[in-house]
């Protein structure tokens, strides 16, 4: 526990259960993993904790975005993040945020989200191709 959550607690004395999450350990973790993986895209899985300072606090650090659906999108989106950092992983989308987000920015849908087209109706009827192998691809970072 740092000396700043002792402190809240000790003065503020919330009712409990609660969760008490000091911002900076959060960014300066984050940076030490930038630190460790230079090469790497290092994604915050937003179902973790979707508050918006630890997005903001994110954000600023230079974090991308793992979204498992469009209210998790949408949160992010409402912290200033633009979609190129934004990734809609989750397994089972519904067809209609399949198209919503497309319609956005076709970065946001990575490449593990990407099936053929031959593979998905869904991914077929939303993107309107013929079952060629047509898949989307990821903006360059």
């Amino acid at each position: 526990m740092t000396e700043r959550i002792f402190r809240y607690l000790r003065e503020q004395q919330p009712e409990t259960p609660c969760l008490v999450i000091d911002l900076d350990v959060v960014e300066n973790n984050f940076r030490r993993m930038r630190e460790l993986l230079p090469a790497a895209h290092i994604f915050y899985a937003v179902k973790a904790n979707p508050a918006a300072q630890i997005l903001a606090k994110l954000a600023t650090a230079g974090s991308k975005f793992d979204t498992a659906s469009r209210g998790e999108i949408e949160m992010v989106q409402a912290t200033g993040i633009a979609m190129d950092r934004i990734s809609f992983g989750n397994t089972i989308k519904k067809e209609k945020d399949i198209a919503w987000a497309y319609s956005r920015a076709s970065a946001c849908l990575p490449s593990t989200a990407r099936p053929s087209c031959r593979s998905s109706a869904a991914w077929r009827r939303v993107l309107g191709c013929s079952g060629v192998g047509w898949s989307i691809a990821a903006a360059p970072s």
